[in-house]
């Protein structure tokens, strides 16, 4: 169920960023030891790697941190900048934690996005 949640969530923000004329992709990554990922969704307009999740709990958001770290490492061209993706907005500590360690926040609002960039992601 979670995982339908967070793909519904990264097809609002692919199509709202396509709609800006965004070159938005998934990205499958091979890893050294044969294991296959995707990402969830990669800009290449911005270079911003992007998790999302289905709640904006701090077990969910540790979660994202975690992977995008993984992630960056195995992304080619390297992103720019990694942003969680969140349904709602989080508590103001998380929202202090992603800042802390210079990870962008991006939320849905409705039929809106926002992010913690003062709108520059979406």
């Amino acid at each position: 169920m979670a995982y339908r949640r967070e793909q519904r969530l990264v097809k609002q923000l692919e199509r709202h960023l396509r709609k800006r004329g965004h070159d938005v992709t998934r990205q499958a990554l091979t890893l050294p030891d044969g294991t296959e990922l995707r990402t969830d969704l990669f800009d290449h307009d911005t270079g911003l790697l992007v998790e999302a999740k289905a709640s904006a709990d701090r077990a969910a958001v540790r979660m994202a941190i975690g992977q995008l770290v993984d992630y960056r490492r195995h992304v080619h061209p390297a992103p720019d900048l990694c942003a969680v993706l969140l349904p709602e907005r989080p508590t103001s500590d998380l929202v202090e934690l992603l800042d802390a360690l210079d990870v962008a926040l991006v939320w849905s609002s409705g039929s809106r996005f926002r992010d913690n960039r003062g709108g520059a992601l979406v």
